[in-house]
């Protein structure tokens, strides 16, 4: 069972994400986990996607292993997107 859960785990790889220095990577993260909750509009939720896309497509992980990391915790994605559709407030159109 814990096999399967690939969330957080070490892929090995030389492409140039591979290369940076561990602290850097750390900057990095707790930089975009700001940037994430300080976006309020849709182009920067855009600008976050493509960038997240351009990382993944540098550090030649296959695609797939994202998917498969998030599976454990898609339950939880699935009940907070839920809870914010039905719960959160809104402006009628």
């Amino acid at each position: 069972m814990l096999k399967d859960i690939t969330l957080g785990q070490y892929f090995p790889g030389t492409s140039p994400i591979h290369r940076l220095d561990p602290r850097t990577k750390i900057i990095f993260v707790l930089f975009y986990m700001v940037m994430i909750f300080v976006a309020k509009d849709i182009l920067s939720f855009l600008l976050l996607g493509v960038f997240t896309l351009l990382l993944i497509f540098l550090s030649k992980v296959p695609f797939g292993h994202y998917f498969k990391g998030l599976k454990p915790v898609l339950f939880i994605m699935i009940i907070t997107s839920l809870l914010n559709l039905f719960l959160s407030g809104g402006e009628v159109i």
